[in-house]
């Protein structure tokens, strides 16, 4: 019988040390190494910026297939110079592209060449080491199945070393069409992929997996070490197969901005930070603050994300004048102000990248 693997809460836990510790985001089979302290680019093979077309960094996919003169074969063409260097192309493929990916990936673009499209962006995508970011603006459902993504596959995927392709069931059909164009590739890209050992939810989780990762997916990135560990030790995969790199922050602009609070608990303030969903248990958040009041009557609740279960914070704060809803902050420089002036962060449900958030700040997490 297969054990369910840890809880991401644990394996984020034990991972959020690593926000001290300052480390690169270790890929080891691609040679990757993105720590900030280290880049091709401060190499003398320097790439001129003004190389890059304009209009191509962040630009839309549909400029590539309308356009007259077609953007990224102008770009692909630049790696003959490049291939002295040795540097590698990868394309990742997100239905949504949030802020923590964008910057991991940011970090590895110091050093390789990065293509991203995505079914929709939720951050601002401004000055980048990305190659490219190209959205759809559809979907993340819909992603697996528009003829856009996989007509750009078809045409593009020889250009590529690496290509990441999320490992979810409802993406599998994407998956298997990567894996066929692999197999009949004249360049023979390596499919992996970066995620949990098993899907979210819905029934034969381990069975689809075992049969993603042994006869689909070339290489497996993990999340956390343990989980790497788990996926092994259940025979999901085989050990040569398996790789992990902790799904952690960048904590570079966070030393920047962040600030101690100058009167704590003056008034008393919590944080709730995170995507607005069902699972985050909204509701009870508002009744823990709701008993919170009657005995502390100047704590506030400060609230960043957005999402469906949004209406429920904006219904509250009508009746509480105490509780500051903030929407969706993407870049630190608009987080660090709120994350400096509260005393504690509370989520009352699942728990994630927030506590590396936290400890960032230096933060007392509760939940």
């Amino acid at each position: 019988m297969i054990r369910r693997p840890p809880r991401s809460t644990q394996s984020r836990s034990s991972a959020a040390s690593d926000v001290y510790k300052r480390q690169g985001y270790e890929y080891a089979f691609l040679g990757i190494s993105a720590d900030p302290q280290y880049s091709l680019w401060d190499k003398p093979y320097e790439l001129p910026r003004t190389s890059v077309p304009d209009g191509f960094r962040g630009g839309k996919f549909h400029s590539l297939l309308a356009g007259s003169q077609d953007l990224l074969d102008r770009l692909l063409n630049q790696e003959r110079y490049y291939k002295t260097l040795m540097l590698k192309s990868i394309l990742y493929l997100t239905p949504k592209l949030n802020h923590y990916k964008f910057r991991q990936l940011n970090l590895l673009g110091k050093q390789y060449f990065i293509d991203i499209l995505s079914g929709y962006n939720e951050t601002e995508i401004q000055d980048n080491n990305l190659r490219s970011v190209n959205e759809l603006r559809i979907d993340k459902n819909k992603f697996s199945h528009d003829k856009r993504v996989r007509q750009f596959l078809r045409k593009y995927h020889n250009n590529y070393d690496f290509i990441l392709v999320p490992f979810e069931k409802k993406f599998l059909t994407l998956i298997v069409y990567a894996k066929i164009l692999k197999i009949f590739s004249k360049k023979r890209f390596c499919l992996i992929t970066h995620n949990h050992p098993l899907p979210k939810s819905g029934f034969g989780n381990e069975i689809t997996a075992f049969i993603a990762y042994n006869l689909l997916y070339d290489k497996v990135i993990f999340y956390t070490e343990n989980s790497c560990q788990w996926a092994i030790s259940e025979r999901l995969i085989p050990a040569k197969k398996a790789f992990w790199a902790n799904n952690t922050i960048d904590e570079k602009e966070i030393i920047v901005h962040k600030k101690d609070r100058q009167n704590p608990l003056s008034p008393p303030r919590l944080l709730m930070i995170g995507r607005l969903l069902e699972y985050r248990w909204i509701d009870r958040l508002m009744d823990y603050y709701s008993e919170l009041k009657k005995n502390v009557p100047t704590i506030e609740l400060h609230v960043i994300g957005d999402g469906p279960e949004k209406y429920k914070i904006e219904e509250a704060q009508k009746r509480i004048s105490d509780i500051h809803y903030h929407g969706m902050l993407i870049d630190e420089m608009g987080i660090a102000p709120i994350f400096n002036e509260v005393d504690f962060v509370f989520i009352p449900c699942y728990s994630g990248l927030s506590i590396n958030h936290s400890f960032a700040y230096g933060k007392p997490y509760i939940t």
